[in-house]
């Protein structure tokens, strides 16, 4: 079973959890510590329940505020190193969950089948 980051207490198996403190997502298969921007769009799609698409406008907007060009591509970036991992750190593919997106509409948390990690 998987230990909360902060109690360590055991949780069920179908519990996600984001500590924004420690940057460290608990997902349906392990936990990973992963970049503060990711810990933060995690968080997000969390709030926002499973399945649920929040447009990319409103999620860069909350991530980076009015300092970010309107067309930057840092969404995409940080969610395309944010599923696979980068150099040392892995993604959050490999604790079961994905960030899927949706054409036009924008991004949502999704968890995933073990096969497809």
């Amino acid at each position: 079973m998987t230990c909360c980051p902060c109690c360590k207490q055991e949780l069920p198996p179908s519990s996600i959890i984001v500590d924004l403190a420690s940057n460290t997502i608990v997902g349906p298969k392990g936990s990973v510590v992963v970049q503060p921007k990711l810990a933060e769009l995690v968080a997000m799609l969390l709030e926002a329940g499973l399945g649920t698409v929040i447009p990319s406008p409103d999620i860069e907007r909350r991530l980076w505020g009015m300092r970010m060009p309107p067309d930057a591509n840092n969404l995409r970036v940080l969610v395309s190193y944010g599923r696979l991992g980068v150099r040392s750190r892995p993604g959050i593919r490999s604790i079961g969950l994905d960030i899927e997106h949706v054409a036009k509409r924008g991004y949502r948390l999704v968890e995933i089948e073990t096969d497809q990690v």
